[in-house]
């Protein structure tokens, strides 16, 4: 299920996007107790430098949601999302390098890599209207 959109140029209506075979954010269900729902807004390439940063490449039309992130999950196979601090996030060559706390070296950050970067569902970045589906 894509939950962020890019608008058509040509239309002007908004439209899911493909990379490859696979659509830009997925809709991942989590069991917390309650039913919780996450986006996923990027995936971990590798590590990114000798501190515990890691590459990801977004899967999200909305770069901007980066900046000032405070808090993301991290996929855990099999299991609930791993809640993690973001100590810094930055864009670069169209790419975004993230630092979570407690991940200190390369070998941590080696453990993140293929890993989606997840918000909840209700901090998905909201379309203005005059660019919502329907009737495209």
């Amino acid at each position: 299920m894509i939950l962020e959109h890019r608008p058509n140029v040509s239309t002007g209506c908004a439209s899911s996007v493909r990379i490859g075979k696979r659509t830009e954010a997925q809709i991942l269900p989590v069991d917390h107790g309650e039913m919780r729902d996450f986006i996923a807004i990027a995936r971990v390439l590798r590590p990114q430098g000798r501190k515990g940063e890691v590459l990801a490449e977004m899967l999200t039309d909305f770069p901007s949601r980066f900046v000032g992130l405070q808090r993301a999950f991290l996929e855990v196979s099999g299991g609930n999302p791993q809640a993690l601090t973001v100590e810094h996030a930055w864009l670069h060559k169209g790419r975004v390098v993230l630092k979570f706390e407690g991940i200190a070296s390369i070998s941590e950050a080696e453990t993140l890599r293929g890993r989606h970067v997840l918000v909840p569902e209700e901090e998905k970045v909201s379309l203005p209207a005059h660019q919502l589906p329907g009737g495209c």
